[in-house]
């Protein structure tokens, strides 16, 4: 976890000695970057509950957390509600797990002394036609193992670490999320990993379509010809990404050509720092293919929400120009009533809309919602590899169940941001409004 510390003072004018942030994660009591489970709890390093930061162990115990410092004194934190512990017999704020319903800074004498604002862009909406379409939205991280091991991609989206699950199971968590989803327009979005190495996803998917699921994916396209033509019914959405460290260029330009009539096509082009003249060169060959759908995409390091370091703010002005003239309308347009969920804008309090992208959301580095309220988790869920399930990859909230639990009960309401930033333009599709 990273200590929210910088978008406080960014936010707030404070001065960084003088204020520390109470916060939990399920463990622990403030500013937690680190968490090593051990036999009797686990370390936590660089937890601030007074001067100087300090570190020790932890142990969780049933209404309390004590932490040791690193002088052998105990701590006990005890817990009197969801939101209130308690340090020495007085009463301090605590934020409950994951779930954010306010925030407060603390002083080195534990005092509260300011609840943060919500971060300020100048509009209060983050609008997306998911409500207004009756659409939910699975997001599934169907497994970890790829054919590409890319190095801007963290390994454990890529090195096989975790079992594919058996199609039963699959199956049963569709028949669930129909049954409690029914009369809304169900789309189930793949990623991986690379979901089309799973040797039952055409039939994974196949159950979905005889269910009326619409479905979504991203691959890398690294699988035969021969796969793609023996497949391809079975899909109506797909993002096609290229990147250029293991990409073929005229084998990704073939299977856009095939893939342009038959699904809707969208292509997006990894630009990594340094290769935006192949990038672009790539991106025009495409639209002279009549695919429109097309877009550079700028990386973000590590996936947790800063662009990869080395980009010249030309590099990203041109990126955006790029982008800005991408259709969004792709040739076949099979699920018309879907793409109007990537219809996302600004809506400023005059009423005023205005169009944006998650490209340029990233790019123009506005991809901070802290302390709006999203509707991830109403209009749309995450689910892991181990078929855990989240409001949004962003885990604000925390898990809201398993794919195996056939009582599983979704979010009704909305939750309140406190993700310094977004980084996965999945989440940028839940609708967010300034409070």
């Amino acid at each position: 976890m990273k200590i929210f510390k910088d978008l406080f003072i960014r936010y707030n004018n404070l001065n960084e000695s003088n204020f520390y942030i109470l916060f939990s994660n399920n463990t622990c009591l403030s500013g937690v970057v680190e968490i090593l489970p051990g036999s009797d709890g686990g370390y936590v390093e660089n937890s601030i509950i007074k001067e100087p930061t300090v570190e020790g162990r932890y142990t969780l115990r049933h209404n309390s957390i004590d932490l040791q410092l690193e002088n052998g004194k105990w701590i006990s934190w005890t817990k009197i509600t969801d939101n209130l512990y308690q340090e020495n017999d007085r009463e301090i704020i605590r934020l409950t797990d994951y779930n954010l319903s306010e925030a407060f800074l603390i002083t080195h004498q534990n005092q509260i002394q300011k609840k943060t604002e919500p971060v300020q862009h100048g509009y209060s909406v983050l609008d997306t036609g998911l409500e207004t379409e009756n659409i939910f939205v699975a997001n599934w991280f169907l497994g970890n193992t790829c054919s590409y091991s890319c190095s801007y991609c963290p390994s454990y989206l890529n090195d096989g670490s975790i079992p594919w699950t058996d199609l039963e199971i699959l199956k049963n968590f569709i028949d669930t999320l129909f049954e409690k989803k029914a009369g809304q327009k169900i789309v189930i979005e793949f990623t991986g990993g690379e979901v089309t190495l799973y040797k039952d996803y055409g039939a994974l998917c196949s159950y979905i379509k005889s269910k009326g699921g619409v479905i979504s994916m991203i691959t890398n396209g690294s699988r035969t010809m021969d796969w793609w033509r023996k497949n391809v019914q079975h899909f109506d959405v797909i993002a096609f990404s290229y990147h250029t460290e293991f990409a073929d260029r005229a084998k990704y330009l073939e299977l856009a050509d095939f893939l342009k009539d038959k699904v809707d096509l969208n292509c997006n082009i990894m630009a990594p720092p340094g290769k935006l003249d192949f990038c672009l060169e790539l991106g025009e060959d495409i639209r002279k293919l009549g695919i429109y759908t097309v877009n550079l995409m700028p990386l973000i390091e590590d996936l947790e929400g800063e662009l990869l370091p080395g980009y010249t703010q030309n590099e990203l002005d041109v990126i955006d120009q790029f982008n800005s003239t991408t259709s969004k309308e792709p040739i076949v347009n099979k699920t018309k009533v879907i793409s109007k969920r990537s219809d996302l804008s600004k809506v400023y309090p005059d009423g005023k809309k205005q169009k944006v992208s998650p490209p340029l959301l990233v790019s123009s580095k506005e991809n901070t919602w802290w302390g709006w309220n999203c509707l991830s988790g109403v209009t749309q869920i995450a689910i892991d590899a181990k078929g855990d399930i989240f409001r949004g990859w962003c885990m604000v909230g925390g898990k809201i169940g398993n794919i195996g639990n056939p009582n599983l009960t979704l979010p009704d309401d909305p939750v309140l941001c406190n993700k310094e930033l977004c980084h996965c333009h999945f989440d940028f599709y839940s609708k967010k409004e300034i409070l």
